[in-house]
């Protein structure tokens, strides 16, 4: 499970470039909008892109009718648009690159039309990129799920999903390449950080003119993957220390070289892959504790009630921690963790000899490390 952040993320060139940003000043920019006049939409606010809840503005609808104002900035900077009506909400990505523009929701509110902003014209361009893969993968999964598909079908199935991810992922990684030098690339790269290998990533960085380096799309990528280069397999683990059920404190450190090796697995209560991945972690422990496997859970969780709960009820014997910060866990920023389950297994000597790993994986590489087969 991913961290969740406003729809403007998605935003990015499909592969063609747009001129740097460097130099150019972010405009003052009117957005008048359009939407659907029967939905019952009562309010539009403008976000700052930093996942932030905070409103910079807002404005009512009216008749399907409003407008919003972008502040001007020295350089183009993106945001988002949220209208709301009850517990619906239609979101876009805008960007304050001309002094005015128009968006316009489809009547069925699948989708919207941007004119006079060209950053946010080829966001669209991306967005219904985006759109049509995920109607195509989800038809390719259901192709490979069907339980009266032959093996050869869902074989093939398979295969052409797994093509598809690929051309998405060079689609992204070509726009990645050709907009460093502006907004659209650098929020691109923060929704896709997590599967771009390390030292790409770095290299990309470098490719961010000086003015968005204080931005906190910029920080928040540049110090994931830091920490993820700080914690990659053959180096010494990070210590973390933090409160345990009980209220008494309690370090990775305190585990390490204690047994062969100290599986540290990050979870949270909230999250449903997490739960699911517990009866293996239980079986596993169960197994292999006396045969030189400690387990050390880090959870994510903001209640201690419900972390609690979800020990006893999942007979989670191994010792726990949580400083429960959710996503602001001191761990996340340690570890580079954006979704969880995530694991971190480390050896009797302290380095960490494996990561991400989970299920039968997890299980095999355990055995084999410890010599059980």
């Amino acid at each position: 499970m991913r961290r969740n952040r406003i729809a403007v993320v998605l935003g990015c060139l499909l592969c063609a470039a747009w001129c740097s940003a460097q130099g150019q000043a972010g405009m003052k920019s009117l957005v008048e909008m359009t939407v659907p006049a029967d939905g019952g939409w009562q309010k539009a606010y403008l976000l700052p892109f930093d996942a932030s809840p905070r409103a910079i503005d807002s404005a009512e609808v009216r008749n399907g009718q409003c407008r919003l104002t972008l502040p001007a900035t020295p350089q183009p900077q993106g945001y988002g648009i949220m209208v709301r009506a009850g517990g619906k909400q239609l979101t876009a990505g805008v960007f304050n690159d001309c002094q005015r523009q128009t968006l316009t929701w489809r009547a069925d509110q699948a989708g919207y039309e941007c004119s006079g902003s060209v950053l946010g014209s080829r966001l669209v361009a991306y967005r219904q990129a985006e759109t049509q893969f995920g109607r195509s993968a989800a038809a390719l999964q259901q192709q490979a799920a069907n339980p009266g598909a032959t093996e050869a079908g869902r074989r093939q199935a398979q295969a052409q999903l797994d093509s598809l991810a690929e051309g998405m992922k060079t689609l992204i990684m070509a726009a990645l390449r050709q907009n460093m030098e502006n907004p659209l690339g650098l929020f691109l790269m923060q929704e896709n950080a997590y599967w771009i290998e390390p030292a790409t990533v770095m290299e990309l960085l470098e490719k961010v003119p000086s003015p968005y380096r204080s931005h906190p799309a910029y920080t928040e990528v540049h110090d994931q993957v830091q920490a993820l280069l700080r914690t990659q397999v053959g180096q010494p683990y990070t210590d973390l220390q933090m409160k345990t059920p009980e209220g008494r404190a309690l370090r990775i450190s305190d585990l390490v070289g204690r047994q062969e090796l100290l599986l540290v697995d990050f979870w949270a209560s909230w999250c449903g892959p997490c739960m699911g991945e517990v009866p293996n972690l239980v079986q596993l422990y169960k197994d292999c504790h006396g045969k030189g496997l400690e387990i050390i859970g880090v959870s994510l969780d903001n209640r201690a009630d419900a972390w609690r709960n979800a020990l006893e009820k999942h007979h989670m014997t191994w010792p726990q921690m949580s400083d429960l910060k959710g996503w602001e866990s001191q761990a996340c920023q340690a570890y580079s963790i954006t979704g969880i389950p995530a694991t971190v297994l480390i050896g009797k000597d302290g380095k960490i000899v494996a990561r991400d790993l989970r299920g039968t994986e997890l299980r095999r590489k355990i055995e084999e490390l410890l010599g059980m087969k």
